[in-house]
């Protein structure tokens, strides 16, 4: 069965627009985190208990960029395997999105559910993702829980079963860039 991504997210993002007085930074006040960044730290934890440990290989930018549906403005996150634009990978709506001004910077919380049909295990997963802004640097957090809910069947699988129940966390992933655009 394919992912169903929260709806919740992007009813949040139609029904909250913001103030239509002129151009502003993003979802809230705080700097704008849109630019080019070039990683400087990339770790992972998996699970979150763990040790910390550097990821060797993978991307060598990332890039968050502003995105704007029926007026509200939000950012996306793109992974990038050069500086060139055209090597990012990832953003869009249903990707890592940060929606809500946050003191130091943004946040987003994505809620995806699987499965609950033909037999298989409803799974269900929430990705809550940070970034920080600290002059021209960005962190970016990301944290991936998930369970599995065999009692949930058919509809009763969907995103917004994640609320309240206790998910695992699987991965804690940690990127630092410093902006070069």
């Amino acid at each position: 069965m394919r992912p169903r991504p929260s709806l919740r997210s992007a009813l949040l993002l139609l029904a909250a627009p913001l103030a239509c007085s002129g151009e502003d930074d993003g979802p809230g006040d705080a700097a704008s985190p849109e630019g080019l960044y070039r990683i400087g730290v990339h770790q992972l934890a998996a699970p979150c208990d763990a040790a910390v440990a550097p990821v060797s290989s993978g991307p060598t930018h990332f890039r968050i960029e502003r995105e704007v549906l029926f007026g509200t403005r939000y950012f996306t996150f793109q992974t990038c395997a050069s500086d060139l634009e055209e090597s990012c990978a990832g953003g869009g709506l249903l990707g890592v999105t940060f929606t809500e001004a946050v003191e130091g910077g943004y946040r987003g919380i994505t809620k995806i559910s699987t499965g609950g049909g033909g037999g298989q295990p409803c799974v269900l997963r929430t990705k809550v993702a940070t970034v920080a802004l600290v002059g021209d640097e960005a962190q970016v957090t990301l944290e991936s829980r998930e369970t599995t809910a065999p009692e949930l069947t058919g509809d009763a699988c969907e995103p917004d079963a994640a609320d309240g129940r206790a998910l695992d966390c699987e991965s804690l992933e940690l990127i630092q860039g410093l902006r070069v655009d």
